[in-house]
């Protein structure tokens, strides 16, 4: 029974692993883009975050990549950063403390994919998502769903306990 224990944890850190490094990439792609069309003759005034692609003299299409968006004096630097590096930094922390990894760091890391969608969406929100973005929005998806699935199995199997231990207390009463 041990080996299909060891078997279920290890496929979810291997699929954790392949989320996080799907975040991890997604980084520096392009999310998301829009289309503007400036006044005749002028160029769109946007940050030195996006870059410009000229479709042609009416309209010209921005993207918008996360590792532009970082910037040593913004505040927001750091939560663009946990979005898409917190997965690489709950794992290296399962491998060092494996005894703490149960449900209170399921929940932490299902709150976590909660932060990291609202800044994707932050991100994609009224615009056109690129192939970025489809990979950071797959990456977490993955991420979410083998925690959700190991929140689960553990909450089942600790209910399963519980019971038996009241049913083997009630026997021999």
């Amino acid at each position: 029974m041990n080996h299909l224990k060891a078997g279920w944890k290890q496929r979810f850190h291997q699929a954790r692993l392949f989320a996080a490094a799907l975040l991890a990439i997604a980084f520096f792609l392009p999310v998301a883009s829009c289309t503007q069309f400036p006044a005749p003759g002028k160029d769109v005034s946007t940050h030195e975050t996006e870059e410009i692609e000229k479709a042609d003299e009416t309209r010209q299409r921005v993207y918008t990549y996360p590792y532009k968006k970082v910037a040593i004096d913004d505040p927001m630097t750091w939560s663009i950063l946990a979005a898409f590096f917190w997965p690489l930094a709950a794992l290296k922390f399962r491998e060092k403390a494996p005894n703490l990894s149960g449900l209170s760091l399921n929940t932490i890391e299902l709150l976590l994919c909660l932060m990291t969608g609202w800044i994707m969406l932050n991100f994609t929100m009224l615009a056109r998502l690129e192939y970025g973005g489809y990979i950071a929005y797959g990456g977490l998806f993955i991420y979410a769903a083998t925690s959700l699935a190991d929140t689960v199995i553990l909450t089942w199997k600790r209910a399963r306990g519980a019971m038996r231990e009241r049913r083997s207390k009630a026997l021999h009463q």
